[in-house]
């Protein structure tokens, strides 16, 4: 029934007139509207100037459409530096070493990676993750992934929609407009980059809040130290998400849940090598 009556109307009147008689009981006083709002403001005053810090140090222009190899190599060297190049442990989280590089002085972080080992071969896992499309398959968080524009054979413009909780403490669920590149190094190392771009044909859409991906990755090598198949792979990644977030996110925020992406991963891979041997069972990423 998609009428409200007069009889509903009254009876909302009568709730708001009504005192101790009709069932209310006083549960206190306080001006929150007064305290959130200005904790809104606050909040919102830290996180753009935090945004403003990420985007300021992105090496390449939005409207940039193309991903040079410049940028692919800058993400190999990202995923292979040590802690010559800035990057500080910040902990494993289920078989997923996680680093963190801070943006200067500040203690917000300008990159986040992970590192984990898979144990299967680097081409295995490459198709796994060589195309966004192919993340649906093994990423619950992703909710679409569409190919808007081909540019070459290893570079296009994407659309990805990921649902809220692949980023911390985030309650809307997020799209990215993005071009996706691919390539295979020198040193035979394998890169799939993406980054954030302005598309007039891909304007921002009321159910998403519209994220900025600034560096966001995967680089894959195979481990020749293992007598079996077995890969690294490191996923890098410098993320927005945009739109609120509590204050005790602002150094959390910017970067998503970098274990989470790569646990889904290896428990994608271990779940097909356990198929291909006829084995049964599901393997669940630790969430």
């Amino acid at each position: 029934d998609i009428q409200i009556t007069d009889v509903w109307l009254v009876e909302l009147a009568e709730l708001a007139r009504g005192g101790n008689a009709s069932g209310w009981r006083r549960n206190g006083e306080r001006n929150a509207a007064t305290r959130i709002r200005r904790a809104w403001l606050k909040h919102r005053s830290r996180r753009d100037a935090l945004a403003e810090k990420i985007r300021a140090a992105l090496p390449i222009d939005p409207n940039d459409i193309q991903i040079t190899d410049v940028w692919l190599v800058e993400l190999a060297e990202l995923a292979r530096g040590g802690n010559a190049s800035g990057w500080r442990r910040n902990g494993e989280t289920n078989g997923v070493a996680v680093d963190m590089m801070l943006l200067g002085n500040t203690r917000a972080p300008r990159y986040m990676r992970g590192i984990t080992y898979i144990n299967r071969d680097a081409d295995t896992v490459w198709e796994m993750i060589r195309s966004p499309v192919a993340y649906e398959a093994w990423l619950p968080q992703v909710l679409q992934t569409r190919v808007v524009k081909e540019l070459s054979d290893a570079s296009h413009v994407c659309h990805i929609a990921l649902r809220h909780d692949l980023f911390t403490y985030a309650t809307d669920d997020r799209d990215f407009v993005t071009v996706h590149s691919t390539a295979t190094l020198r040193d035979g190392t394998r890169v799939a980059a993406m980054r954030s771009i302005v598309d007039s044909s891909l304007p921002e859409m009321r159910q998403y809040t519209r994220g900025e991906m600034g560096m966001w990755g995967f680089h894959v090598t195979e481990d020749r130290t293992a007598s079996y198949p077995r890969s690294r792979v490191v996923f890098v990644a410098q993320v927005d998400p945009r739109g609120w977030l509590p204050g005790k996110a602002a150094s959390a925020y910017v970067c998503g849940d970098v274990p989470l992406v790569l646990s889904h991963l290896r428990a994608a891979a271990q779940e097909k090598t356990a198929l291909e041997n006829g084995e049964e069972g599901v393997y669940i990423a630790d969430e």
